[in-house]
């Protein structure tokens, strides 16, 4: 007994299957980055209390880079340390936060002399500190190209199966 498939669902099938690996082409792409990825800067705590030490980690700069690495808050920027990139562009730093700094969010930015860097968020203060939003500076979420990136696929996916279900439509006798 051979099992047909109405031509609708077919469709439909074939077109999420399309969208899916172009989903998946695009996802890979900044996964696949690494070793030609751009700078990143990490600080791998929750927060940062003023006066304390801590680790910085760098990836993806230009190998043997000297990279200077500061933090800024309401136009206050405060140098924290220097790192030189490994060989393979990997590095490190251990940082201490002036016991002056002010609590809230501040950005961590690391510079190299070629002119590529990194920044990240990090939060001062005890674990008991809270705020009221987002970092002050942090950019909209449709100034973030990964964004566009899924609003086009998702557009794309409602559009075809649009056309999919006109087309199945026009085709039916009646």
């Amino acid at each position: 007994m051979q099992l047909r498939v109405p031509r609708l669902v077919r469709q439909t099938l074939r077109g999420l299957a399309l969208g899916a690996l172009g989903g998946v082409i695009i996802g890979v792409a900044p996964a696949m980055a690494h070793g030609a990825g751009l700078p990143t800067v990490i600080v791998p705590l929750d927060h940062v209390v003023p006066g304390v030490t801590f680790q910085v980690l760098l990836s993806d700069f230009p190998p043997g880079a000297a990279v200077h690495i500061t933090i800024t808050s309401a136009g206050r920027t405060t140098v924290l340390a220097d790192a030189t990139m490994g060989s393979d562009g990997h590095g490190e730093a251990t940082a201490t936060l002036p016991s002056t700094f002010p609590f809230g969010y501040v950005q961590v930015i690391a510079a190299a002399g070629d002119g590529s860097a990194a920044d990240t968020w990090i939060r001062i203060g005890d674990s008991t500190y809270s705020s009221p939003g987002s970092a002050a500076g942090e950019t909209p979420i449709w100034e973030d190209p990964s964004f566009w990136i899924l609003a086009v696929f998702v557009l794309g996916v409602v559009a075809a199966l649009t056309l999919l279900a006109t087309r199945a439509r026009r085709q039916r006798p009646g």
